[in-house]
């Protein structure tokens, strides 16, 4: 791969992907069983290498290039359009394209943000950033739609709902653990769905949510609020303005930066 200076990089299970800073291609390495590193099978990196995939996914090469990885899948926004590759095991992939292919949304909106737990998908379209879509496993809530499900093979359209208003948030960031999402909003608001073990929600308990919901404790004022989150595997952090970090969830290996073991509800 030549000499170029990255622009971001996304860690999956096994796998990583790295964007350079002019976004006309992908690159990666790691284990690659799936076709989640290629459009090939079985293709496996021990050192970066440009990832084979259609050059046309790249369009005009002017729009901003994205990725996130899931366990056994990846997820790229290549100037507005979604492509996953890998494994399409319980529909993860969100079409029905093979091991590679464009997820197709109503309306064939842009998408603007896409987020990859272990097996499903939350993804953000529209230039308002309102209307989310999900496919993949459901059992846990995780899908948002407001209810359980197996699995979503095609994207299930849903919004995150003011608490109060009950109108369509904008969103500005997406992190999905391996159950569990937290979604960031453009006012600084965060909400959680998903399964709620060992409280990696928020919401002071280990229930599990079908539907967004607002974490409270982190209502905050406007110079205090919350710039960025991270979920983990079971538990959650977010940032606020002022640098001060928050976590919740599972403990356990001292994850949650706090000088215990405990879990934080």
């Amino acid at each position: 791969m030549s000499s170029q200076s990255a622009l971001s990089i996304t860690c999956g299970w096994t796998h990583t992907i790295v964007i350079p800073g002019n976004g006309s291609f992908v690159a990666g390495w790691g284990l690659g069983p799936e076709g989640q590193l290629s459009i090939r099978k079985g293709f496996t990196e021990f050192g970066a290498q440009i990832l084979e995939i259609p050059h046309d996914w790249f369009g005009s090469g002017n729009g901003r290039t994205f990725a996130d990885l899931g366990d056994k899948h990846t997820a790229l926004i290549c100037d507005g359009d979604l492509y996953t590759l890998g494994s399409n095991e319980d529909g993860r992939l969100g079409h029905e394209k093979g091991r590679f292919g464009k997820v197709e949304f109503k309306g064939d909106v842009k998408a603007q943000l896409v987020a990859c737990g272990a097996a499903f998908n939350i993804a953000v379209v529209g230039t308002g950033c309102k209307q989310c879509y999900s496919w993949g496993v459901g059992i846990f809530g995780n899908l948002g739609i407001g209810k359980v499900v197996q699995k979503e093979e095609k994207p299930v359209p849903f919004f995150v709902l003011d608490h109060t208003l009950k109108t369509p948030k904008s969103i500005h960031q997406i992190s999905c653990g391996s159950e569990h999402v937290l979604a960031l909003c453009k006012d600084g608001q965060v909400y959680s769905w998903g399964r709620g073990t060992n409280g990696r929600l928020g919401h002071g308990n280990s229930k599990q949510k079908t539907v967004p919901t607002l974490i409270e404790d982190l209502v905050v004022s406007s110079q205090e609020r919350v710039i960025q989150v991270a979920a983990g595997d079971a538990h959650s952090m977010a940032l606020n303005i002022e640098g001060r970090i928050y976590s919740w969830g599972m403990g356990s290996y001292g994850r949650l930066g706090l000088g215990s073991v405990q879990n934080v509800h």
